[in-house]
């Protein structure tokens, strides 16, 4: 739970520094087109200052990205987890059909059907 919290400040402290290179985008483009078109040396700074600033959002977005892939990924082992111990104690009582007829055989199986060869009639 804790780590939770954690992982949670840090997210938005991530989002503020996200917040923050946008505005600071947005400044800089401000900027930008207020220069003149003879001045191409303050025209090449800017746009080496844009490069550099899409440079940091983009490392942002993919950091952020892996991490969100991460988290998923954990939380879809930790379901699997939960989900294999109960169907092994028999706590899920059909779900186990359930899963059967829509994992382990094809689509194309008439036994597959759900509601099909379970004794209810």
């Amino acid at each position: 739970r804790v780590g939770k919290i954690l992982d949670r400040q840090a997210a938005e402290l991530k989002d503020d520094a996200l917040v923050y290179e946008l505005r600071k985008g947005g400044e800089l483009i401000s900027k930008c087109a207020q220069v003149p078109r003879w001045n191409v040396s303050k025209q090449r700074r800017y746009s080496r200052r844009l490069r550099e600033l899409e440079e940091a959002i983009r490392r942002f977005v993919q950091a952020e990205m892996q991490r969100q892939i991460e988290e998923l990924s954990t939380n879809m082992r930790e379901t699997n987890c939960k989900m294999d111990k109960m169907l092994k104690r028999g706590e899920v009582g059909g779900m186990r059909r359930f899963f059967c007829c829509f994992v382990c055989s094809s689509p194309s199986d008439p036994a597959a059907s759900v509601g099909e060869g379970d004794g209810r009639s």
